[in-house]
C-alpha cells in the first residue's frame, strides 16, 4: 500500500512491485483525499490512511471499501493539524504522527465486524 501523496489516492501493488488497484481522488468527501500521507495495515487487513490536507485519518477495508474516519482541524484532542504518520501495533492502537501539533496521538479503535 502506498500513500500517493500528491495524486491524492492510494495505490496498492504485490510484493513483487505489480500494480494491483487504486482508490481515492482529491477531495473533502469519504474516500477522497488531501495529501494524504501515512499508512498502515493491521492485523485483519485494514488500511489506516494519515489523510494530512483534510486534518483527519480515514480506514478502508483492504479493498478500498470506506469504513470510518475521525478528526478535524485543531489543538484538542482527536484533532489534527497535518498528520503525515500513522501506525497500528497489535493491540489495536493507533499511532497518529500530528506534524502541526509536534505531537502523537494514540487511539484506541474498534471496527464493527
Amino acid at each position: 500500500y502506498v500513500a500517493d501523496t500528491f495524486n491524492d489516492r492510494v495505490q496498492v501493488f504485490s510484493a513483487s512491485g505489480d500494480f494491483l488497484v487504486k482508490w481515492g481522488s482529491q477531495g473533502s468527501g469519504d474516500g477522497q483525499f488531501r495529501q494524504p500521507g501515512g499508512i498502515a495495515v493491521d492485523a485483519s487487513g485494514n488500511v489506516y490512511v494519515a489523510d494530512g490536507g483534510n486534518d483527519r485519518v480515514q480506514v478502508f477495508s483492504a479493498d478500498g471499501e470506506f469504513l470510518t474516519k475521525w478528526g478535524s482541524l485543531g489543538r484538542g484532542d482527536g484533532q489534527f493539524q497535518f498528520p503525515v504518520g500513522i501506525a497500528v501495533d497489535g493491540s489495536g492502537n493507533v499511532y497518529v504522527v500530528d506534524q502541526g501539533n509536534s505531537r502523537v496521538q494514540v487511539f484506541k479503535i474498534e471496527l464493527a465486524r
